[in-house]
């Protein structure tokens, strides 16, 4: 474990190292509504793709603390009505260094408005390919660890995150992201009562990558950069599913030399959408950064640690265990099941024997760990 530690760590200061090395991006150049409009459409296309290179660039060392609220509320056609149900808080400490990260959750419900519910921390090794999570709920002394090569799902749920540069593994639709990829597909226009762009791409959602299913449309203010200050989207497929985004942002500051958004609202209604089986209702989420800083962001900050006692579930080993003060497990690893089947065939037979056990011990972490963690922070997804 100390061993993996290390490897961790040199891992990240060359990473961090390549990035520093990295050419300065090209600065993008302030320019008036009008300045804009005077450009030919490849000029045009080619200034906000550069403009969002930037700001993903300036995205890959960036630190912020920050605050995020979702309510349920009526909703009548496109009318938002009263608050049908006091939803989750969630408090994000977010650390991002290339494509590796850290973040730390307190998540708090309409019922814990002072103590959080449960506490999650998770990071992601992408040199190594490796994440790393750990859970433990309110007035428990159990801790919960896993590690794995996939993402966690906090990073979906985190919606200032999507501001920033993501992979699809995830899930999500990372908006400059998206607006980087299909350059090659926008209408740009203007706004007929402000001095915005009006930026149109089609929407292809994560379940349909190859097929628009609607359009997004973005407002950018060029003397911000081009920071998207609001934005509308629908996609349907079929007559019974369907989703529909909006957004604004309320406040922002420059950050380096990148205007970032510090006051989120949005608004987020689908199909799907109800609460206790109440169907027609919206999720506003309500997004504050505390705190944000740029290039400050080091390999230690991305580092998640397991505390001696924590059950860990090593899913790429295929193995469970219990961590001691030495940083290593205690006792025997135990093979992890699937059905009835080893996630490793190549462990010894002998852990046959301990098939009936194994099944109890991951119904245990399972339920408690995963279903809990995960059920909880489904109710409140978008």
């Amino acid at each position: 474990m100390i061993q993996l530690r290390t490897a961790f760590l040199l891992g990240l200061v060359v990473q961090q190292a390549l990035l520093a090395g990295e050419d300065p991006a090209v600065d993008i150049e302030t320019v008036s509504i009008d300045e804009f409009r005077s450009m030919d459409f490849e000029h045009q296309t080619a200034t906000l793709r550069a403009a969002f290179e930037r700001r993903l660039e300036h995205g890959r060392n960036i630190s912020y603390e920050s605050t995020m609220r979702l309510r349920n509320h009526e909703r009548d056609g496109e009318s938002i009505g009263e608050v049908v149900w006091e939803g989750f808080r969630y408090d994000h400490r977010h650390w991002k260094l290339g494509d590796s990260y850290r973040m730390d959750t307190d998540q708090y419900g309409p019922t814990f408005p002072k103590d959080p519910l449960q506490f999650v921390q998770s990071g992601f090794d992408s040199g190594e390919g490796v994440g790393r999570m750990r859970v433990q709920g309110n007035g428990s002394e159990k801790i919960y660890g896993r590690i794995d090569t996939r993402h966690d799902r906090i990073i979906v749920d985190n919606r200032y995150s999507y501001w920033l540069d993501g992979e699809d593994v995830t899930a999500a639709d990372f908006l400059i992201p998206y607006l980087v990829k299909h350059s090659d597909k926008y209408t740009i226009g203007f706004a007929k009562e402000e001095p915005l762009i009006e930026l149109t791409v089609p929407w292809m959602p994560f379940h349909s990558r190859d097929k628009a299913l609607g359009v997004r449309h973005f407002w950018l203010d060029p003397t911000k950069g081009f920071l998207p200050v609001k934005g509308e989207a629908r996609w349907d497929d079929g007559p019974e599913s369907w989703r529909t985004e909006r957004f604004t942002v309320e406040a922002s500051r420059l950050v380096g030399d990148v205007w970032m958004p510090t006051n989120l609202k949005e608004f987020i209604g689908s199909s799907s959408s109800m609460v206790g089986g109440r169907a027609g209702v919206i999720n506003v989420w309500e997004t504050t950064i505390l705190k944000i800083e740029h290039g400050k962001v080091t390999a230690k900050d991305l580092i998640v640690d397991f505390p001696a006692g924590t059950e860990v579930v090593d899913a790429i080993e295929g193995v469970t265990y219990i961590l001691g003060k030495d940083g290593n497990p205690v006792g025997k690893r135990e093979s992890l099941m699937v059905g009835a089947t080893r996630t490793r065939p190549e462990l010894s037979e002998n852990d046959k024997k301990g098939w009936p056990w194994l099944i109890v011990l991951n119904i245990v972490l399972l339920a408690v760990a995963a279903l809990y963690y995960f059920i909880r922070r489904k109710k409140a997804a978008g």
